[in-house]
């Protein structure tokens, strides 16, 4: 899995392994971890697989440090680290990111960057270091790709040059070596994140109804902790003794019947299946959905259809389209292929003129939004040749 933007190319050329399911390195011989990726949930449960792996579930205060890595004294961490008792070498976490990416880090500056750089180049024995970067290493500073340096020869007037090692040819030597990992913690791809929210769920004892994963994923994307914390108050508050969710309980703990509803009148919209859209918006209208809040949706769609239409053309909009589940992205795209560009304008333009003949006249909101909702289903119409 490649790193995401914020972790970029300098990461993903050193291979990080998944970090929720690689296997870890061997307990009581030490070794490094280097935890990264783009999301804090998947990080931290990382960390905590890594030491309970070395030092089991509960480990003893002595053996199991915590610093942070943006306030730690350097002294602090070196002492920690070359302290081994008889039951093992500790286990150091430096939380919080190692600001790598700032000015110096070598092994003669004395601050935490100096000191990661030297226990990397020289570990104690024993010792197991974790180290979160919560951001990615500046490519081109030379004491993380390395170069060469001046050494004195001779009677010292005049100097000759040698290689030095950086950073980078050092973590990359230890990972061949068997004695570092490097971790990936991203959270799934869009696609992947429906079968993810399914298997966390059955983890901690939530069997959701069929179409529960794909709502929690459509409607918290991939926040993993937004995930984790819906799913805990579905164990919690929504699951009766048997263990089993029904989708009243899903919709009474996520907020009512009025969100899977709007999840299957979008969806239907875009997916052209008309009929079910007019099913989804009277369930809505019966739960006393606001029109303005439908009108919100038809034209949130509307405009995600004009970004999807006019990229697939190449148009200016083509870099705004919105990050979204490559299945919604589908269904956009084929939605699309319905309408030309007019098409798209006009129906922006029909939203905007119902909203104002629903606050200013004596119209029903069922045929007014039903009317929309067809135009979204109704296949393309061949426009007349423009007279030249």
């Amino acid at each position: 899995m490649a790193f995401e933007a914020a972790f970029g190319k300098t990461f993903a050329a050193l291979r990080p392994a998944p970090g929720a399911s690689s296997p870890l390195l061997p307990p009581g011989g030490g070794g490094l971890y280097v935890v990264g990726g783009g999301d804090g949930w998947l990080r931290r449960e990382t960390i905590r697989r890594i030491s309970a792996h070395h030092l089991g579930p509960r480990p003893a205060s002595w053996r199991l440090r915590r610093f942070d890595g943006k306030r730690t004294d350097a002294g602090a961490v070196r002492s920690a680290a070359e302290t081994i008792s008889f039951g093992g070498g500790p286990v150091l976490v430096i939380e919080r990111g190692l600001r790598i990416a700032q000015p110096p880090l070598s092994s003669a500056d004395r601050g935490l960057g100096g000191l990661f750089a030297g226990l990397v180049r020289r570990p104690p024995p024993k010792l197991t270091l974790v180290v979160e970067w919560e951001r990615n290493p500046k490519r081109g500073r030379k004491d993380w790709k390395g170069g060469r340096r001046r050494k004195a020869s001779g009677g010292g007037a005049s100097a000759a040059a040698e290689p030095s090692s950086g950073l980078e040819a050092l973590l990359r030597a230890r990972v061949a070596a068997g004695t570092a990992l490097v971790l990936d913690c991203d959270a799934p791809p869009e696609k992947a994140m429906r079968g993810w929210v399914g298997r966390m769920a059955r983890s901690r004892g939530v069997s959701l109804p069929k179409g529960g994963a794909a709502l929690l994923a459509e409607r918290f994307g991939r926040d993993l902790r937004r995930q984790v914390n819906e799913i805990e108050k579905l164990r919690f508050y929504g699951v009766d003794k048997s263990g089993t969710l029904s989708f009243e309980e899903l919709e009474r703990v996520l907020g009512g019947g009025t969100v899977r509803n709007r999840f299957r009148f979008t969806d239907a919209l875009r997916q052209g299946r008309t009929a079910d859209a007019l099913v989804a918006l009277d369930r809505l209208l019966a739960e006393r959905e606001s029109p303005q809040m439908l009108l919100a949706l038809l034209y949130q769609l509307a405009v995600q259809l004009q970004l999807v239409h006019d990229a697939g053309r190449g148009g200016a909009n083509a870099g705004s389209v919105p990050r979204l589940p490559r299945w919604v992205l589908g269904d956009l795209s084929r939605a699309a292929s319905r309408f030309d560009a007019a098409d798209l304008r006009d129906l922006l333009r029909e939203i905007a003129r119902t909203d104002l003949r629903l606050k200013t006249a004596r119209l029903s909101p069922r045929d007014a939004i039903g009317a929309l909702a067809l135009r979204f289903g109704a296949p393309r119409r061949p426009r007349p040749p423009a007279v030249g």
